[in-house]
């Protein structure tokens, strides 16, 4: 890996942490907000993938930019305050289905 490649995904992963806060802040409630960047993170992703984007740019997009965007561990603790594993489960399925959607309109496009 060259270092502008690293140096390309640390850039986008910085722009994917400001959007995701700029996006969290128009929620009132976090846990939404989470929920909706995660599924337009994972959707975007299954697009991308489903129209064949691969290798360097992957990496870019993929992992700097929606990487940063979408997080996991704030999902974990939010879900976590709670106290409901079943918003959390639901919302599992609703990021593989929102994935799956994405690859499949990618692969048509």
């Amino acid at each position: 890996m060259s270092a502008a490649l690293w140096i390309g995904v640390a850039l986008l992963g910085g722009a994917g942490a400001v959007a995701r806060v700029l996006v969290t802040r128009r929620f009132r409630d976090a846990a939404r907000g989470t929920l909706a960047i995660n599924l337009a993170g994972a959707a975007t992703l299954g697009l991308l993938v489903g129209a064949g984007l691969r290798g360097d740019a992957l990496l870019l997009v993929g992992g700097g930019l929606l990487g940063t965007l979408t997080t996991f561990s704030t999902w974990m603790a939010e879900t976590r305050e709670r106290g409901s594993w079943t918003l959390a489960l639901g919302a599992l399925i609703l990021g593989l289905g929102a994935a799956a959607a994405g690859r499949m309109i990618g692969a048509a496009v």
